[in-house]
């Protein structure tokens, strides 16, 4: 059994797509172990996206992810 990390982005939550989105893993078998709606810090955002900093679209990716809620997952099964 293998878990994963999945943020639904600021678009998708806008648009109201949250449930289709979870009824897609829930319809591959996907447990929902976490699920938290938050509006994401900058601290948090420049450290779950260390790995593109130094780029030049780094602060866009921050600025995008802080500007609405996002819908955080954890999620269990198998090749997950």
């Amino acid at each position: 059994m293998e878990r994963t990390l999945v943020i639904i982005k600021p678009e998708a939550v806008k648009k109201k797509l949250v449930g289709k989105i979870i009824s897609i893993y829930e319809d591959n078998r996907l447990e929902i172990i976490h699920a938290h709606r938050i509006l994401a810090t900058q601290e948090v955002l420049e450290q779950h996206y260390a790995d593109l900093k130094g780029k030049d679209f780094f602060q866009e990716v921050l600025d995008y992810m802080s500007s609405s809620e996002v819908v955080v997952l954890v999620l269990e099964g198998e090749n997950v």
